[in-house]
């Protein structure tokens, strides 16, 4: 399974390098226009931002306009969360999905070797490229908020606690993508099913914020588990981390018991 791991880590090299790179100009920029943009929109709001910019941000319990939730909501930005749970869509829609379309299933299924071992390879390779996407992305926002005068002494120590809140989400997402993969016949099949599935769940989480008589469904997508503010401003907060690694479990033990059951042939 080394040799595999390894072999789709290269495939996937220049995937994960744009992602990466991707990801660290965006959160430079960020920090870059908090002056112009985030600082002055705080002024003009009176630290209340309404609710269109906090259930956009995905935070619940802090000011996004703040310099430390600003950085927040550059984790929770749509162009992060496309950044971050690309590679983990990407992978787990071809763990099986991806093998069974390009016809190598039956040579790599075929042999005397546990089909569990190829999920374990897929979280695998998932684990590496994002751990990689984050890593950068971190160092990224680091940068904006030394090049930023507003950011600078803002004490933003914390702001490592973002990615690791962010990576239990992406697992799940990867999760998802994995059942569906499991399920399919074809990679561009399983990658629908898992895009489709996270994008009505950001949804869900969107229209939960905005509205509080349905505030009680962001606890139904993995996405209202998530408040990198909170993370920074806070700490990390464990019972989501624990919530969304137990779900991602179910999920696996699902794409297991498929894939077991499944003709491959």
């Amino acid at each position: 399974m080394t040799r595999f791991v390894r072999a789709e880590l290269a495939a996937r090299a220049r995937m994960i390098a744009g992602l990466a790179a991707g990801a660290a100009v965006f959160m430079l920029i960020l920090g870059l226009a908090y002056h112009s943009i985030g600082g002055a929109l705080g002024d003009a709001f009176g630290g209340a931002p309404p609710k269109a910019i906090t259930a956009f941000s995905g935070s619940h319990s802090g000011d996004v306009l703040s310099p430390r939730g600003w950085m927040g909501f550059g984790f929770d930005h749509p162009m992060m969360l496309i950044t971050s749970l690309t590679a983990a869509i990407s992978i787990g829609a071809g763990v099986i999905a991806g093998e069974v379309d390009t016809g190598r299933a039956q040579m790599l299924f075929s042999r005397p070797v546990a089909r569990t071992r190829f999920l374990l390879a897929g979280l695998a390779v998932w684990l590496a490229a994002e751990l990689a996407v984050l890593a950068v992305a971190l160092a990224g926002s680091f940068a904006g908020a030394l090049l930023s005068a507003d950011l600078r002494h803002a004490s933003l120590g914390g702001m490592a606690w973002a990615p690791v809140q962010l990576l239990p989400l992406t697992l799940f997402v990867m999760s998802t993508a994995c059942l569906a993969s499991a399920l399919s016949d074809t990679r561009t099949r399983a990658l629908g099913i898992a895009i489709g599935v996270t994008v009505l769940a950001y949804l869900v989480n969107v229209v939960s914020g905005l509205l509080d008589a349905v505030y009680w469904l962001r606890w139904c997508t993995p996405f209202g588990y998530y408040d990198p503010t909170a993370a920074i401003e806070h700490g990390p907060r464990p019972w989501p981390l624990v919530a969304l690694a137990g779900a991602s479990a179910l999920l696996l033990l699902a794409a297991r018991t498929a894939l077991e059951r499944r003709d491959l042939a």
